[in-house]
């Protein structure tokens, strides 16, 4: 059984997808359903079996001391020789140290489901290689290594959330349709202050915007100088676009930009065509989320978008870490948790998220 969940996660079909699924979810429930599933996938008849219950939660303890061995070196005096070692061969030596104690798992738990006892590996002595066990925890803690990164706290971190929404709508073909090509690094900025009553220096704001560097007011400065005709063809563009995708029926179902009033510019162009963005980006984040689909902009933004938690940024990856909400299986079950590739501004980064971890 091991062996069929290291071949889950290194070898088989949708590999890679498992592995960054897992590391953006980090060791805990989420993390335990995805293997329970993806096992249950390949291997039916262990799909409600204790022993596949009691294997994977012990992997994942694993996995957790692990990380918390990796990340959290002590600072001491006079440095012992594991402290001077490499992670790698610190990681190694504590995999060793709990071998015993998988194996124990393992057996007992094969000898009182009746299923066999796969995936450790024996020399001949018995205690050899390393086991299953150790490659798979080795396995989880490479895919987990990129996100690493120190983090940074934000109260409306939830607002990457809403990422996904802005590449469907294909913001930068907006922006060249309207003729304001040139503000795609104002634009997601001054968006995610329109839609979180942020600060533009908000960690995740910037983060939403790509992390740009330089001064926030300097950065916004297309939108503070936006003429009225560039504001209505901005306007006209983003209307195009949900119609096109039928977002919205009708161009007067985004008229009630007054209800996200915190995080103006204090343009009244600007402020009105970010307005229609805005609720743009919500509704067609917003229909995919069943029952959800219908509520009022306010409540999906506070629910949502204004949601805290923490920004990790590293030169490959952003993840998004939120603490558990009551709506998170909304979120699952509309599949806003996966993985997020090629955001234009985002200089090629994954978005991961982490629903259970801030």
């Amino acid at each position: 059984m091991l062996r069929a969940l290291l071949h889950l996660v290194t070898n088989e079909a949708g590999a890679a997808e498992l592995r960054t699924r897992l590391a953006a979810a980090g060791p805990g429930p989420y993390s335990l359903l995805l293997l329970r599933a993806a096992l249950a996938a390949r291997h039916p008849e262990w799909a409600s079996s204790p022993a596949a219950e009691e294997i994977t939660t012990h992997v994942l303890r694993r996995w957790a001391e692990a990380l918390a061995l990796a990340g959290g070196r002590p600072a001491v005096a006079t440095p012992r020789q594991e402290d001077t070692e490499p992670d790698d061969v610190r990681l190694r030596r504590s995999a060793r140290a709990n071998t015993s104690a998988t194996r124990a798992l393992v057996a007992s738990a094969s000898t009182a489901r009746g299923v066999p006892e796969t995936g450790i590996g024996h020399d001949e002595t018995g205690i050899g290689h390393d086991s299953d066990a150790d490659r798979l925890v080795a396995a989880l803690v490479s895919a987990r290594a990129s996100t690493g990164t120190d983090a940074t706290d934000s109260p409306c971190a939830g607002v990457l959330l809403l990422l996904r929404a802005v590449v469907d709508l294909r913001l930068p073909g907006i922006l060249t349709r309207a003729g304001f090509g040139h503000a795609l690094t104002a634009t997601p900025l001054a968006l995610a202050t329109r839609l979180t009553g942020a600060p533009p220096d908000d960690p995740a704001v910037l983060a939403f915007a790509g992390m740009p560097t330089g001064d926030p007011e300097e950065l916004l400065l297309p939108w503070l100088e936006i003429t009225e005709d560039e504001s209505a063809a901005m306007r006209d563009a983003v209307l195009d676009a949900v119609l096109a995708q039928r977002v919205v029926d009708a161009p007067d179902q985004l008229d009630d930009g007054d209800v996200l009033e915190e995080g103006r510019l204090g343009v009244p162009e600007a402020d009105q065509a970010l307005g229609v963005l805005a609720l743009a980006v919500v509704r067609a984040w917003s229909r995919w989320l069943g029952k959800f689909a219908g509520s009022s902009v306010p409540y999906l933004v506070t629910h949502f978008a204004r949601r805290p938690g923490r920004v990790r940024l590293s030169e490959r990856e952003l993840v998004v870490e939120l603490a558990p909400g009551p709506l998170d299986v909304v979120v699952r079950l509309a599949g806003y948790d996966a993985p997020l590739a090629h955001v234009p501004w985002l200089d090629g980064r994954m978005v991961t998220y982490r629903m259970e971890a801030a």
